[in-house]
């Protein structure tokens, strides 16, 4: 199931999200990627992640989560440390963390006005 903040990470590093959905599924035809490719094929290039936390306005509680059933030989613990100190595994800064951070903020300001 898709957390608060999903997204797909690629094996160049690329990042891709969208602050319309959460949803993996919508992602990947955005993309239009292969999803019946199998995770150890060359085409499979992506893996799904999810950043998830308890404590949604606390930014720094958010955990990084390999949303696939086991991980592809090049999404390794150095490729997972790299996406999960928000910066791309090819050294570029992402700005997904100040995604979430919005995000949040647009969550929290909807459940404030629906009360």
């Amino acid at each position: 199931m898709c957390q608060f903040f999903s997204g797909l990470a690629f094996k160049n590093g690329d990042i891709h999200y969208n602050s319309m959905t959460d949803s993996h599924e919508d992602l990947i035809s955005e993309k239009e990627l292969d999803d019946d490719a199998d995770l150890s094929s060359i085409k499979r290039n992506w893996i799904r992640f999810e950043y998830t936390s308890n404590t949604l306005q606390d930014i720094k509680t958010y955990k990084l989560r390999i949303d696939e059933e086991f991980t592809p030989p090049w999404c390794d613990k150095k490729y997972q440390k790299n996406l999960a100190q928000k910066k791309q595994a090819n050294g570029k800064k992402s700005n997904h963390k100040k995604h979430i951070a919005r995000k949040t903020v647009k969550k929290q300001r909807r459940i404030i006005t629906k009360l």
